[in-house]
């Protein structure tokens, strides 16, 4: 696994955007039986998700949560050199979504925009990748987006996925300060023999847009989806996640030096229910250091970690010091961990609705 250390960065605020529109998982609001939805429910923990109407994309949520953050930080469009977005669902192929969100921020022609393609680790490369730039010295401040749109992908007929996903877009300001001189930690790793486990088939320039696509047909593993669905193998998903995450902290810790005691949260990519409370007890983590935003919110891809900051830390962020190990595995396979110690109180930690 990859290792990296990164002094002098600070988190200055989080802000959460959700679309308006919130659906229950129940059998009137899915194509499946009261005794499945039951099922899937315990499996997942997930009771309502929030979920972004056709016209309303990633781009949308992260405007309005930039707005949010930028407003209640008190930086303008002059003080941000640095715009990374984080998502699988950009508005088009070319260009990335950065570009879009950089002119409706107004942001000036000096700002760095960059957009990667991750899943569930997203928050961590991001704050990697982030702070790197932030640390090499000519870059003082920047907003790292990340969120997805997922509803979109998963098939409505589909159990493994129609009533997990959530959509959510979240944006978080990071600069560099000499006062914030414990450094954060990371670690993570790439295993690209798992990418046919979590991925859309179709869509993509291998294999493009068909009438054939989006007819959908029941799968080998009995489940309906269409080519152009998200197709997930949960059965190898959380044998790669229980092999993976232990290790994965682990190591962490012993990078940094620390060991659980040290740590005052414990914020694991949200999985599902089942997942991360199966992670908890095999790494030894009390549930009251582990907290959960599946049950309003769902999955909702590489914004689960923020959005879990937002929704269940924010008055603890914005009024303590913290000590927080956050972790994302997912598509890929990929996966990243992070130590990151707060000397202050961030100023924002909300979530808004769009």
């Amino acid at each position: 696994m990859a290792y990296s250390s990164i002094p002098n960065i600070a988190l200055i605020g989080i802000v959460c955007a959700l679309p308006e529109n919130v659906v229950h998982n129940s059998a009137e609001n899915s194509g499946f039986s009261e005794l499945e939805v039951e099922k899937i429910i315990k499996m997942t923990g997930v009771h309502s998700r929030y979920v972004a109407p056709a016209d309303c994309l990633v781009s949308d949520l992260s405007y309005a949560a930039c707005q949010k953050l930028m407003s209640e930080t008190g930086w303008t469009p002059e003080d941000i050199d640095i715009l990374i977005v984080v998502t699988q669902t950009g508005d088009h192929t070319i260009p990335g979504t950065s570009f879009f969100l950089h002119k409706r921020l107004g942001l000036l022609t000096h700002t760095l925009c960059l957009d990667f393609n991750i899943g569930c680790s997203g928050y961590v490369y991001g704050m990697l990748i982030m702070g790197s730039l932030l640390n090499a010295g000519a870059m003082r401040r920047g907003i790292l987006v990340v969120g997805d749109t997922p509803t979109k992908y998963s098939g409505l007929n589909d159990r493994s996925t129609a009533l997990l996903f959530g959509d959510a877009s979240t944006a978080s300001a990071l600069e560099y300060d000499q006062q914030s001189n414990t450094p954060w930690h990371f670690v993570l790793g790439s295993d690209g023999r798992g990418s046919e486990h979590l991925m859309i088939p179709h869509g993509g320039y291998r294999h493009p847009f068909t009438l054939q696509s989006s007819v959908e047909a029941r799968s080998v593993d009995g489940n309906i989806r269409a080519p152009v669905d998200l197709y997930m193998n949960g059965g190898e998903i959380f044998n790669f996640t229980i092999e993976t995450v232990p290790k994965l902290l682990a190591n962490l810790m012993e990078a940094a030096k620390i060991d659980r005691n040290d740590v005052d949260y414990f914020v694991l990519h949200q999985a599902n229910e089942f997942i991360v409370r199966h992670l908890a007890r095999k790494i030894g983590i009390p549930m009251d250091k582990v907290p959960l935003s599946l049950k309003e919110h769902g999955n909702t891809s590489c914004a689960s970690i923020p959005v879990t900051l937002a929704h269940c830390l924010a008055g603890v962020l914005t009024s303590l010091p913290n000590a927080i190990v956050m972790a994302g595995f997912g598509a890929g396979y990929s996966w990243g961990a992070a130590y990151l110690h707060f000397n202050r109180p961030l100023r924002v930690a909300s979530k808004i609705l769009v």
